[in-house]
């Protein structure tokens, strides 16, 4: 089983080692020393599947991230920010990163269709 323990201070690291110590996969994230704003969701999210896409992570885990954390959360909100008549700034924001994540989305269910050779 993969675990993403994200704001893994203290605490965090004593679960994560419980965790990697029964043979689980941990990805265990926090901020950085003298950071002290607080990450929304959506950018916290983001963040973590840019790490693993510029560390590189196996595909295979970036596409595990993407479909169990990153999209089902990210595309509703879009659409919500979208609608929400306050959010004059923010619509084509939300726009803009609804048709990131729908080209994420397209791109790793291209790699699953590729043929293989060999």
């Amino acid at each position: 089983m993969k675990i993403l323990i994200a704001g893994c201070g203290f605490v965090g690291s004593a679960v994560a080692r419980r965790f990697a110590q029964t043979g689980h996969a941990v990805w265990g994230l926090r901020r950085r020393e003298g950071v002290f704003e607080i990450e929304d969701h959506i950018s916290g999210v983001s963040d973590v599947m840019r790490w693993l896409v510029e560390r590189p992570q196996p595909l295979a885990d970036q596409r595990f991230f993407f479909e169990t954390y990153l999209y089902p959360g990210a595309a509703p909100f879009c659409a919500a920010v979208q609608s929400a008549a306050a959010a004059a700034f923010y619509r084509p924001v939300a726009a803009f990163a609804l048709a990131f994540f729908e080209l994420e989305k397209a791109a790793l269910d291209m790699v699953d269709s590729e043929p293989r050779v060999g």
